[in-house]
């Protein structure tokens, strides 16, 4: 007994000393420090250019005015600007949870040249942003919305929920037809209780829910430091199982629903690639007919740091980043280019490339577009009959192509 006392007494001093560090979560915090390091030492890492982010910055702030916040309809532009260049998806990271305001200027009064109105004359006068942001969204087709999660604390009951207002019911109920989370069995409940959980739920105004390309959550679970060394990639509320917004972009990118992804608290978020009609995969740009995701028990990955917003260093910044001013522009400079590359697509796909033939049926797909139309139609018709003459007269000269007929 003597002969091991002085082993006994070391087993139960590392047993102190490893209880005293996990009690106090220095282990967390020691690992944090070493995954620091690692990233440092790393370095950049070579980024992607087609993932962005749209900065509202100071610029935007003294152009546009200042965030109080701004109305819903100054966002019109970057929604037209998603839509009309080919965006797989845009991301709203604030939230319309309030039904806005519609208010009349008063210099709209002083416009008005008839004195006699009728009551919905006058109601029209009014601006609709929510409406207005809901068309733009609809049309555009690709214009993700953020709802917002009250997470529970370590103190909070896992079933803790708080009671639903009936507009909340009404708003997830909409996000249950558009199939936005999944739900989880009564077998399944315990295979789920460790995931970054919420007690509370507030979503977007019903009709940007029902026109918009999805409604996801991008909130952040940040160690005790502060810093966001993990992201949560699902959300659990209640019996329903929410994507994040960036892991639902990610399955829309490679057309997978998310009722589809394997599940493994505490080990992987796992989900193969469609199959073409002959049962065959084909892999993604990294070569991958698979894709898996390590996470914790809390749903969440480590977050593949790439470097400060700007590197001191070198200059280079963490990820692409556009002002929300220069898209603004962007979209209006480049929008006579989209209406013409519209009505081509349209004369060309339905019409052979006929641009008199093709001009009514522009007009009823961009109806808010006619004057823009009239005159994309005559700068593309003496295009196209140019065009025409030299493919049936090859061996003419720009001589012989005298006069171009009337429009």
């Amino acid at each position: 007994m003597k002969k091991n006392l002085p082993y006994i007494l070391i087993a139960l001093g590392v047993a102190t000393v490893v209880s005293i560090l996990a009690f106090f979560d220095l282990y967390d915090s020691f690992e944090h420090r070493l995954l620091d390091m690692r990233f440092k030492s790393r370095g950049l890492v070579e980024i992607r250019d087609d993932i962005a982010t749209v900065d509202i910055d100071t610029d935007a702030l003294a152009t546009i005015g200042k965030w109080s916040p701004w109305s819903r309809d100054k966002h019109l532009p970057v929604i037209k600007a998603a839509g009309e260049h080919g965006m797989d998806a845009f991301l709203f990271d604030f939230y319309f949870i309030e039904d806005s305001d519609r208010k009349l200027e008063y210099k709209v009064l002083n416009e008005i040249k008839d004195s006699a109105m009728y009551l919905d004359d006058f109601k029209r006068l009014f601006p609709d942003p929510d409406n207005d942001l809901a068309a733009a969204s609809e049309k555009a087709g690709n214009i993700i919305f953020a709802q917002m999660f009250k997470p529970k604390t370590k103190a909070q009951a896992a079933k803790s929920a708080k009671e639903r207002t009936a507009v909340m019911d009404r708003r997830l109920l909409l996000m249950k037809e558009k199939n936005y989370f999944r739900k989880i069995l009564r077998k399944d409940s315990a295979k789920y209780s460790t995931i970054f959980s919420a007690y509370d739920i507030e979503a977007p105004v019903d009709v940007l829910i029902e026109k918009s390309d999805g409604v996801y959550f991008f909130q952040s679970d940040p160690d005790p430091d502060g810093l966001q060394r993990r992201f949560p990639l699902l959300m659990l509320y209640e019996d329903r199982l929410f994507p994040a917004a960036s892991f639902a972009m990610a399955l829309k990118h490679y057309n997978v629903s998310f009722d589809s992804v394997e599940i493994e608290p505490g080990k992987y978020l796992r989900f193969g690639l469609p199959k073409n009609e002959d049962g065959t995969v084909i892999p993604d740009e990294f070569g991958r007919t698979e894709i898996h995701i390590p996470i914790n028990e809390k749903g969440q990955m480590v977050v593949n740091w790439a470097g400060a917003w700007k590197d001191k260093n070198t200059g280079k910044f963490d990820m692409m980043h556009y002002p929300y001013r220069k898209i603004k522009e962007f979209q209006d400079i480049e929008y006579p280019n989209y209406v013409m590359a519209e009505y081509k697509r349209i004369a060309n796909s339905q019409f052979a490339g006929n641009i008199k033939a093709a001009l009514k049926p522009a007009a009823a797909a961009m109806p808010n577009d006619r004057k823009q139309i009239i005159t994309t139609a005559k700068k593309l018709l003496p295009m196209s009959m140019a065009e025409a003459y030299i493919r049936k007269n090859p061996d003419k000269t720009a001589k012989d192509f005298k006069k171009l007929p009337p429009f």
